[in-house]
């Protein structure tokens, strides 16, 4: 206190080695509130260099060609999941049950994946996930969502699954594990047989080892392959954008970037841009 034009610009430069440039705007804006929350100069009310060097950092990012593709995980990669994971010796039939309806709820849900897994096998924060938030509707499920990334001030968010009537569908999923799951309805939905919660880590090395053994290249997919798999899904037979954006939960525009157009769909665009009327 007080930080230097210098400082800020050096903080910026070494956090976008591992967050985006609207993130360090964000941690900013931060220490803008300490310092006029001590009755300091606010620090970037005049800082044109670090302006630039802010500037600087999103053209890098969004230029740069070192940060692999997520790729997303669709229908039929989740039907390799479902074979891969029965097939799977190290997991009990109840733990596979877990993994199996966190991966449908994923998908479906289009959840962030800290919404759903804790962030060690011991602790959770407050907005991911309850066994208690989890309610039969009829023939659908609703997730209550204690908070979210675009819910800062706590508003309930639900989460509704339907059921699909195929192999994949989450509501039968759910059911199946809920039918073996004798834990506390209090603590987090997924939980392992060991009462260890559901990481994210873990989730990210189980989905790679169960793609890696159907022979699909796992080093391109992660835990949020889930969330854009299902906004690439539902942009393929055409869903308006606003509705996808509503079963997203997006607050702005931001997920017609993770929609990914496989081959066939831009080959059947250019034929669609040819066509005579």
């Amino acid at each position: 206190m007080t930080a230097s034009e210098t400082t800020l610009s050096r903080f910026a430069s070494f956090s976008a080695r591992a967050v985006g440039a609207e993130t360090i705007r964000m941690y900013l804006s931060a220490v803008r509130h300490f310092h006029i929350q001590e009755e300091y100069v606010d620090p970037l009310q005049t800082t044109p260099r670090l302006q630039f060097v802010l500037r600087s950092i999103r053209r890098s990012q969004k230029t740069s060609h070192n940060r692999p593709l997520r790729r997303p995980i669709t229908l039929p990669v989740l039907r390799s999941l479902k074979t891969s994971l029965h097939l799977w010796p190290q997991l009990c039939r109840r733990d596979k049950l877990m993994y199996w309806e966190a991966f449908t709820t994923a998908f479906f849900g289009f959840m962030r994946v800290s919404q759903f897994t804790a962030a060690s096998d011991t602790s959770f924060n407050e907005q991911t996930l309850r066994g208690k938030k989890v309610q039969f509707k009829e023939d659908m499920v609703v997730l209550h969502l204690r908070m979210s990334k675009s819910d800062p001030f706590h508003h309930d968010c639900n989460v509704v699954l339907a059921p699909t009537g195929g192999p994949v569908c989450p509501v039968h999923a759910l059911k199946q594990y809920l039918a073996v799951r004798w834990m506390d309805v209090g603590l987090l939905l997924f939980c392992f047989q060991s009462e260890a919660f559901l990481s994210r880590d873990r989730l990210s090395f189980q989905l790679r080892s169960l793609l890696d053994n159907v022979g699909i290249e796992s080093s391109s997919y992660t835990s949020h392959s889930f969330r854009i798999g299902a906004a690439s899904s539902a942009a393929a037979p055409g869903l308006p954008e606003h509705l996808i954006q509503r079963m997203g939960r997006w607050t702005s525009e931001c997920f017609k970037t993770y929609v990914r157009s496989n081959i066939q769909v831009l080959q059947s665009a250019v034929c669609r841009m040819s066509e005579r009327k």
